[in-house]
């Protein structure tokens, strides 16, 4: 029984009396696909919920790829530094690296943990 996507009462959760508002949705990057809900009959009670969301890939894309490329392309900007100013692009160099460093850790606290 599909709560989400049923059309009136006699389907699923809507049977029930329950509705679930579309703006209830508060994370960007997940989309509720499907709402599945099953009551126990009397004297039990307990309610069963099972909602399948599914993940955009544009937050990752926005939040990790982006900002990897805007590294990775201030890095290449040492070859434009003369040789003779070693000093300024070991700088450069190892401001990135440590750049990149900073942000595999601030991306490894957004994951879960597996």
């Amino acid at each position: 029984p599909e709560g989400l996507n049923g059309h009136d009462k006699k389907h699923g959760l809507r049977r029930m009396g329950h509705t679930v508002k579309m703006q209830a949705e508060r994370l960007a990057d997940f989309k509720i696909q499907s709402l599945m809900g099953l009551r126990s009959e009397l004297p039990d009670r307990w309610y069963e919920v099972r909602i399948i969301v599914e993940r955009s890939p544009g937050h990752a894309v926005r939040n990790v790829a982006v900002p990897c490329l805007v590294i990775l392309t201030f890095s290449f900007t040492i070859y434009a530094i003369p040789m003779s100013e070693l000093g300024s692009r070991l700088e450069n160099t190892a401001t990135c690296l440590l750049a990149m460093m900073a942000f595999q850790g601030v991306v490894n606290e957004m994951l879960p943990p597996v």
